[in-house]
């Protein structure tokens, strides 16, 4: 029998059978959180990640959601316009990181320990956060 695979699901307050839920409708086959095959290890904030990564390591999986605070949830009335919730984001400047700096951290030590970049997938339901997410980790390849 093979070991577990380990997985980092990173979210404020879902947990990764609610990201099933919605994960088919954002292109991620909803079995990662459901089949059993990974361990999902869920941290709340971007200090939890980071202390997380310190202590046991690299994960073989991450999931990422963005707003990890009540400060980065976009008012409503911007969730139907990707550039205005855009513009709006860009403006805020938030105390909290994000699960941006979340991704920006877990480069940082893959590259630190001379480690390549786990499979990684976003969970958000935040656009723009999302793609912010993603465009920085697709850059890495």
């Amino acid at each position: 029998m093979s070991d577990p695979v380990v997985g980092l699901f990173l979210d404020d307050i879902r947990f990764p059978k609610d990201a099933a839920k919605y994960a088919k409708g954002m292109g991620i086959n909803p079995d990662i959180y459901t089949s059993g095959e990974i361990t999902w290890h869920i941290v709340r904030n971007f200090h939890e990640f980071a202390h997380w990564i310190k202590t046991n390591g690299i994960p073989k999986i991450v999931s990422f959601d963005h707003d990890l605070a009540d400060e980065h949830y976009t008012p409503e009335q911007y969730w139907h316009d990707f550039d205005a919730s855009k513009d709006y984001q860009d403006k805020k400047g938030y105390t909290e990181p994000t699960g941006y700096e979340c991704a920006l951290f877990l480069a940082k030590e893959c590259k630190e320990r001379g480690r390549m970049l786990p499979v990684w997938t976003v969970h958000s339901m935040n656009p723009v956060g999302a793609a912010r997410i993603r465009n920085y980790l697709n850059s890495l390849k």
